[in-house]
């Protein structure tokens, strides 16, 4: 089984939701619907999804990171802001994209504002093509 979340990935509700099916060995990623380049520590068995992401703090080994990284946070903040002043759709190119590199069974968002939001324009998008 191959579950996709859309959710804060620094959040602790997000991180909670997660790890209570981790260790089930399916193949879980998170696509973060706020894109910071930030997750929780807690989080473990799941692939992050980043656009760009700093020399990220200790976390769990089992943690995996996609995404570009970059020497520094900040670098990584000029980057995100830089891709979104030339495309400010970009999150949802990048999540079209995932959806379709991992064939998710499920996509899961898990809040409303930010991740219900990205993922129904998304799924518009893929209606419409």
């Amino acid at each position: 089984m191959r579950i996709l979340f859309v959710a804060i990935s620094e959040s602790i509700h997000t991180a909670r939701w997660i790890t209570q099916i981790a260790d089930q060995g399916w193949d879980l990623h998170l696509f973060p619907s706020i894109d910071n380049g930030l997750f929780h520590p807690d989080l473990r068995n799941i692939t992050v999804h980043h656009s760009f992401y700093g020399n990220p703090l200790a976390h769990h080994n089992s943690l995996k990171l996609r995404g570009i990284p970059l020497i520094s946070k900040a670098a990584a903040y000029l980057a995100r802001k830089a891709v979104g002043t030339y495309n400010a759709n970009y999150r949802i190119s990048q999540l079209q994209y995932t959806i379709k590199r991992l064939q998710p069974d499920i996509i899961h968002s898990m809040e409303i504002q930010a991740a219900g939001y990205l993922t129904m324009a998304v799924k518009n998008q893929l209606k419409n093509n």
